[in-house]
């Protein structure tokens, strides 16, 4: 019988959600998980990575399964060519969209999206200037500023872009500049863009992300998912790990799922583990 590891106290929690953390950000992760899209582009035209992150991130609500067929599907439609795509993009490309959708997100959104994006990409060669800011949430803003000002008024798809400023968590930008700016030896992250440094990175917050934060006592008791709470989330990874708070976010997504599965609670599930270096492998999850 392996032993448990206790979790009673602030530094031994740490440890156990790094060792956490470390499981999940291993090349295993990647397969069902959104970041597998821009990662099929890696070592191509360095916009098609910047282009099918985007899309992915812009898609990543509801089921992983739906989200990874989505995109798949939203890529194909571009001849798995998003770079040049966006690059040659014209009235006749609407054929190829006809019919798309994801939730609330149609064709003539989708259209209408990949057209701002083209424009830039003409302009400036990358979509890295549509974040750009000296911090992450400056960044935010900004894309979604720029987003919103060439929306028509009153346009229903104001609500994709998301902004700090108006107390947003933005979970799904939060993602996908994790994606494209952090970068280790793990292989899931793509480290792609130089706008900030890890340590200035955020974790993504979602229900799901808050509930486990929650119960680990990574922010304090209450409902809010909202900017304020990102904020507080980031700062208590930053005590954990300094240099790299957003490695805390693969913990914060592995144990709130086995937590869903097993019926347990996230620390009851930290407490599974063995404290030894290989205890993850040893004890894995689902046992």
């Amino acid at each position: 019988m392996p032993t448990r590891l206790r979790v009673d106290s602030a530094a031994a929690l740490s440890q156990a959600l790094l060792r956490a953390a470390r499981y999940y950000n291993a090349p295993w992760f990647v397969t069902k998980d959104p970041v597998s899209i821009p990662r099929r582009f890696l070592g191509t035209d360095p916009v098609n990575v910047e282009v099918a992150g985007l899309l992915a991130a812009h898609l990543a609500w509801g089921r992983r399964d739906t989200i990874l067929s989505k995109a798949g599907d939203w890529l194909n439609r571009m001849e798995n060519r998003p770079a040049d795509f966006l690059r040659n993009l014209s009235p006749r490309h609407a054929a190829a969209m006809k019919g798309f959708v994801h939730r609330t997100l149609c064709d003539t959104d989708a259209l209408w999206m990949m057209g701002v994006w083209s424009d830039y990409i003409r302009q400036y060669g990358s979509l890295q200037g549509l974040f750009e800011g000296p911090t992450v949430a400056d960044g935010l803003a900004r894309y979604a500023s720029l987003m919103r000002d060439a929306l028509p008024l009153g346009d229903r798809l104001r609500k994709h872009f998301a902004s700090p400023l108006q107390g947003s968590a933005c979970k799904r930008m939060v993602m996908f500049l994790r994606w494209m700016i952090r970068k280790d030896d793990a292989g899931v992250d793509l480290g792609c863009w130089s706008l900030w440094t890890p340590d200035q990175l955020l974790l993504p917050l979602d229900v799901h992300a808050a509930r486990t934060a929650r119960s680990l006592g990574l922010l304090p008791e209450g409902n809010g998912v909202g900017w304020k709470e990102v904020v507080l989330l980031a700062e208590a990874a930053r005590r954990i790990h300094p240099q790299d708070p957003a490695l805390l976010d693969f913990a914060l997504f592995g144990l709130g799922e086995e937590a869903t599965r097993t019926g347990r609670s996230p620390k009851e599930v930290l407490q599974r583990l063995s404290p030894s270096r290989e205890g993850l492998e040893k004890v894995p999850f689902g046992q």
